[in-house]
């Protein structure tokens, strides 16, 4: 007979984080990517424009792109070596694996689809209790941190 450890391996061996305000933190650093991203619609939005009387109005069948603008940025800047997108980096903190190494594109990109997912379900319920579990857990990690396998800190 086996005995099953109380804690899981991966939650034991987690290296230490600074985790010092990043609830807060992270709300801001969400604010500012946001603004990013409202930015890059606008552009991506002017694109179909400029492209519509050479396209004779074709160019408008790119607006189905326009929701996974934010899923591309998060998973561009947040999945690459810096480790943060531009608001992350703005309020100092970086997105990890529970090693403290960096995530690639997919897992950054599906953090932020899981996030973009609740807010837009939901009208933002279902993402204030996703982030709710971090006033519980003691890494001070939101669910869609669990579900991916990151963890946000301070750099």
């Amino acid at each position: 007979m086996t005995s099953v450890p109380a804690v899981r391996p991966a939650e034991a061996a987690l290296p230490a984080f600074n985790l010092s305000n990043v609830r807060t933190l992270r709300l801001f650093a969400f604010a500012l990517d946001a603004v990013v991203v409202v930015v890059l619609w606008w552009l991506w939005g002017a694109l179909m424009v400029a492209l519509a009387w050479p396209t004779y109005g074709a160019s408008f069948g790119l607006a189905i792109f326009m929701p996974l603008i934010g899923v591309f940025y998060s998973g561009l800047t947040a999945g690459s070596g810096a480790m943060a997108t531009f608001g992350m980096r703005a309020v100092g903190l970086k997105l990890s694996d529970t090693g403290g190494n960096p995530v690639g594109f997919i897992i950054a990109a599906g953090h932020a689809l899981v996030l973009w997912l609740a807010i837009t379900w939901s009208w933002g319920t279902l993402a204030a209790a996703m982030m709710a579990v971090s006033l519980f857990h003691p890494a001070k990690r939101a669910a869609h941190d669990l579900l991916t396998g990151v963890i946000l800190s301070r750099r």
